[in-house]
């Protein structure tokens, strides 16, 4: 089985080429041992099988004077009970086919392989998914094609070496919920290519650096859920088009950065859980696609400010110290699910305009010093309305016994 499964997968030859000549290595080509036709190749050189079902899991063929082909089609990539396939310090110059590793949620435990990687045509390489499988980032040469990288869910850990910056082709790096740590090295601006690029759930710290005037091509930025402090680096505002930035549950500090234009395409923005403070800077309020809005937990101050554009569907502004009224622009945000404006100190609330939002879902505006100028009847879709710890709230009527009201110690 062994052998059918190794000749249908690429051409061989069994000489001593002069590539093993060349590089002086030592050659013990295995298959010449190997008895085609054999009912059992469990006991041949290079193969192992697993103990109870008897498929074979290991391939080891380093050294063993193959040459030849590649197949693009190759069985070899595709048999599902292989676990580890070594083909090392075989001579298949000749193929051309790209290689695209997808090891994902498929149970692999262990340390990956610390050695540097010499696969010129690997272009992806997944490992996510597989949270026994530990390691330090992979080492690549220069001479690399890489374009996809995926460890999330992982247990690699350790620093990012300033060798990362040799991945020039790279347009995806998700990392996400691994255990890195450190700071990031400035070799990241090397990867001018890259359009995702997923840190979340680390431990990386120390500052973001300022590299983004090189990464003009970042769609998806994500910081989340690490250690880094200091404030956003002024070069974010390079970024020609991106659609996710998340720096949220980090230790930042300081203002945004207020001189950003042109985000058109901007869908979410997380701040929420940092050090932020100052006013909130106005062209957060411009962005004609934005969806998600997370200020939270922060130290704004000032007014809110007035949207310009009806794209969103969730704001949270809570835990910061803005005062106020409400903008009203709020009450034309057709789109509106979820508002979160508690812990505050805003001080009027003019109710009747609620219900146009016939989306709302999710409204908590408790803790603040807000007083209802009209009555609040509700003929929308909330569930969870909470307006407790305020000066003055009147009678609130919802239709159909819909939602969870709290108006404890409220001044009513």
């Amino acid at each position: 089985m062994a052998r059918a499964l190794l000749f249908s997968s690429f051409s061989i030859k069994d000489s001593y080429s002069d590539y093993f000549k060349l590089f002086q290595l030592p050659s013990y080509p295995k298959t010449d041992y190997w008895k085609e036709g054999s009912d059992c190749c469990c006991s041949w050189d290079g193969v192992t099988c697993h103990l109870v079902t008897g498929h074979v899991i290991e391939l080891d063929l380093n050294c063993s004077s193959l040459s030849g082909t590649i197949h693009s089609n190759s069985t070899l990539f595709l048999h599902r009970h292989l676990q580890s396939l070594n083909l090392a310090f075989n001579d298949f110059s000749g193929s051309s086919v790209s290689a695209r590793f997808d090891l994902s949620h498929c149970g692999l435990h262990g340390r990956f392989p610390d050695n540097d990687i010499h696969l010129p045509k690997l272009e992806l390489l997944y490992l996510w998914d597989n949270i026994n499988l530990n390691g330090n980032f992979p080492q690549f040469s220069e001479n690399n094609s890489l374009i996809e990288l995926g460890l999330l869910s992982t247990n690699f850990s350790g620093q990012l070496p300033a060798s990362m910056g040799n991945l020039k082709s790279l347009q995806t790096l998700d990392l996400l919920n691994c255990q890195f740590s450190g700071s990031i090295p400035a070799s990241l601006e090397n990867l001018t290519q890259i359009t995702s690029l997923s840190l979340d759930g680390n431990h990386f710290s120390g500052k973001i650096p300022n590299v983004f005037d090189k990464l003009r091509n970042l769609i998806s930025l994500g910081l989340s859920g690490n250690n880094f402090n200091g404030q956003i680096p002024p070069s974010i505002g390079n970024l020609t088009n991106p659609r996710l930035l998340d720096f949220s549950q980090n230790q930042l500090e300081g203002a945004i950065p207020s001189s950003i234009y042109g985000f058109s395409r901007l869908s979410f923005v997380g701040l929420g859980y940092n050090l932020f403070n100052g006013t909130i800077p106005s062209w957060l309020y411009t962005l004609p696609s934005l969806v998600e809005l997370d200020l939270s937990h922060n130290k704004f101050i000032g007014h809110i400010g007035e949207f310009q554009f009806d794209s969103l569907e969730k704001i949270d502004l809570s835990m910061n110290e803005l005062h106020g009224s409400i903008p009203t622009s709020i009450f034309e945000l057709v789109n509106l699910s979820s508002l979160k404006l508690f812990s505050n100190n805003l001080s009027v609330l003019e109710t009747s305009k609620f219900e146009k939002l016939i989306n709302l879902i999710d409204l908590d505006l408790s803790n603040n010093m807000l007083s209802l100028t009209t009555s609040v009847h509700s003929n929308s879709n909330i569930q969870t309305l909470d307006l407790s710890h305020n000066n003055n709230i009147g009678d609130i009527f919802m239709e159909r016994g819909k939602g969870y009201i709290v108006l404890h110690e409220s001044l009513l």
